[in-house]
């Protein structure tokens, strides 16, 4: 059971699926589609959080040929996506939080500002882990 003083650490997803900033479209939108995520961190190679990269910012990013059914029209949808490069779709500066923090702020930014993650950080920016709503409800 989640105590809202108790801190994320206990309650995030550690070591999440990450991306970076090089990959394409089409390398996100695969991991989407197969892992079902809504929002993977996007990190540099020594694992520093750079960004966010969302379902939803990729689909924005899709041409509605993709979804056509038509398979030329969606091969040339997929040439485009692999041009497309996460950075510059990524959010930049994401709202980060420490393995400290107590759930109750989790709660707080949840609720003020509709995030569906928390990407969770050192004091140095190093990928921790993820915290999600849905990481919340399966510890209450």
């Amino acid at each position: 059971m989640v105590s809202e003083f108790q801190n994320i650490e206990g309650v995030m997803t550690s070591n999440p699926q990450t991306l970076r900033p090089k990959d394409t479209l089409t390398t996100a939108n695969r991991i989407f589609e197969e892992m079902n995520f809504h929002h993977i961190p996007v990190t540099d190679e020594n694992g520093i959080l750079l960004g966010m990269v969302t379902r939803e910012a990729v689909r924005a990013c899709q041409s509605p040929l993709y979804f056509t059914g038509n398979p030329q029209e969606k091969r040339r949808s997929l040439q485009l996506m692999d041009s497309i490069l996460l950075e510059d779709i990524m959010e930049r500066n994401p709202v980060m939080m420490k393995p400290g923090e107590s759930v109750s702020k989790a709660i707080l930014l949840f609720k003020e500002n509709r995030f569906d993650s928390l990407p969770v950080v050192d004091d140095n920016k190093k990928l921790l882990g993820i915290l999600t709503p849905y990481d919340l409800l399966m510890k209450a």
